[in-house]
């Protein structure tokens, strides 16, 4: 990925970055904005606020305003592990979302990976107790990165994850969660979707929160828990059956609808290239189509793909394959682009329709079903 670095003048340091760091996390925050990532960085360092961040991160690239040796006012936590020790980075075009959002969003995966191999940060630091890899809601409490959290954190993560395994060649480790639904004793089941009038923060907490998102997806109940459901991989919380107003099993009528024959938690499959929408209810892009997922976990019509960690309809699900193998059966995908057209996107928009570049792009081409050889020379000969 391109990163540009704009220099900060000397006489700016007292307002934007006035102390010396080294670096021991990241912070991730949603701009907010529709602006590109210069157009955040040059207003960041012409106006006299003091705000101030790293980097800010598009669909085209990095920009970076402030070395990584300074400090930076972006966590709102003052003189806090946040602002003092963390790279804040600001990723682009939340505030209307859709594909340019979605592409920033990988391209901040992507650089997050790199600056994690570049400071040995493993994947611990995700899940760790300060979260030295984490989000502006983890250093104060405020809801930022906004789309991001809305549309699933846990999915970024291993976004960030799966780029840094690309990086690195370790396998990404996380909190993936398990369910044995046969210790499951209540009544509602995972996958369900439910609307609620309170949250909390752990399964045993006493302390009843009012929700920021007031409906999601149960995708993990612990029996016996004084908060027994959490929803959406807990980007949300823990829910009780007290704090759900009303709910809906998520298994469509005909269940004939939502079946996927023979799979199973390991099974690998392929997600449609006519799929539209999550099982949570955002756009799928469509990078993400017509290319091999493992499944984590089955719900009621639903499974969760490891590879993207979210849910998605099995109906959406077009080849499977059981544990044992990694060929998937797929008689059933259509619409798949041309090794033209691929070449043609990657040529008119480069890193940024979900391909990537280098060693990256031959991995998610091959993954996808493409002959990178034969690609690379169409683009070859467009190029000439």
């Amino acid at each position: 990925m391109l990163v540009t670095k704009v220099i900060m003048p000397t006489d700016k340091y007292p307002i934007k970055c006035p102390y010396s760091m080294k670096p021991e996390g990241i912070s991730v925050h949603n701009t907010a904005n529709d602006a590109s990532a210069m157009s955040e960085v040059s207003y960041m360092i012409r106006n006299n606020n003091k705000v101030s961040f790293h980097e800010a991160i598009d669909d085209y690239r990095s920009v970076q305003g402030i070395d990584h040796n300074r400090n930076a006012w972006h966590a709102g936590d003052g003189a806090g592990f946040g602002n003092m020790k963390t790279i804040g980075i600001e990723i682009c075009y939340s505030k209307s979302g859709g594909e340019r959002f979605e592409k920033a969003e990988r391209n901040a995966a992507e650089r997050i990976a790199y600056l994690m191999k570049q400071y040995g940060w493993g994947l611990d630091k995700i899940i760790d107790a300060r979260h030295s890899i984490g989000t502006h809601q983890n250093r104060s409490g405020k809801y930022c990165p906004h789309r991001t959290l809305d549309n699933g954190l846990e999915r970024f993560w291993n976004m960030v994850r799966e780029e840094y395994k690309e990086l690195t060649g370790t396998e990404p480790t996380g909190q993936l969660i398990v369910v044995d639904e046969t210790k499951n004793t209540t009544n509602r089941k995972v996958g369900d979707m439910v609307t609620i009038d309170g949250v909390y923060t752990s399964s045993s907490s006493t302390k009843k929160l009012n929700p920021a998102v007031k409906s999601g997806m149960i995708t993990r109940i612990i029996s016996g828990a004084k908060n027994p459901y959490l929803l959406n991989n807990g980007n949300i919380g823990w829910v009780n059956d007290s704090c759900i107003v009303s709910s809906a099993n998520s298994q469509a009528t005909n269940t004939n609808i939502n079946a996927a024959p023979n799979i199973s938690v390991g099974s690998k499959v392929v997600l449609s290239s006519n799929a539209t929408n999550y099982a949570t209810g955002q756009k799928i892009p469509d990078c993400y189509k017509n290319r091999n997922y493992t499944i984590m976990q089955i719900g009621n019509g639903k499974v969760l793909l490891k590879e993207l960690y979210s849910w998605v309809y099995t109906k959406d699900l077009v080849g499977y394959s059981n544990s044992e193998s990694n060929n998937v059966t797929n008689n059933s995908v259509t619409n798949k682009k041309s090794n033209e057209e691929i070449a043609n996107d990657i040529i008119t928009k480069p890193n940024f329709d979900g391909w990537g570049t280098g060693d990256t792009r031959k991995k998610k081409l091959k993954d996808a079903g493409y002959d990178p050889v034969a690609i690379q020379k169409i683009i070859n000969q467009k190029l000439k």
